[in-house]
């Protein structure tokens, strides 16, 4: 077994009351970046932190005012130092 994946030895590096709802690592900068997804607003969005948990900052809020509903996934180009998401968009259709 690898070091530091024995039984038990996890340690919880995110906290939050919104639903993890992708994850993505940058291998060449040590990064994750992590989307959350709620139906509270100001509670979809796209964060990064290193990779010990530590500088967790905000890159991106869904809200109302920008169309969007929920931060579901994303994906990291780190070689173009690119970062893409996936949202659910709110939208209304006309007849």
């Amino acid at each position: 077994m690898e070091p530091g994946f024995e039984r038990g030895s996890l340690t919880p590096i995110v906290s939050t009351a919104a639903f993890v709802s992708g994850l993505a690592l940058d291998t060449v900068h040590q990064k994750i970046y992590y989307t959350t997804s709620s139906s509270v607003p100001g509670n979809n969005r796209l964060m990064r932190m290193d990779y010990t948990g530590l500088n967790n900052a905000l890159f991106f809020t869904g809200a109302a005012s920008n169309g969007v509903q929920r931060c579901t996934a994303v994906a990291v180009d780190p070689v173009n130092s690119l970062v893409f998401v996936v949202t659910r968009a709110a939208m209304s259709f006309g007849a």
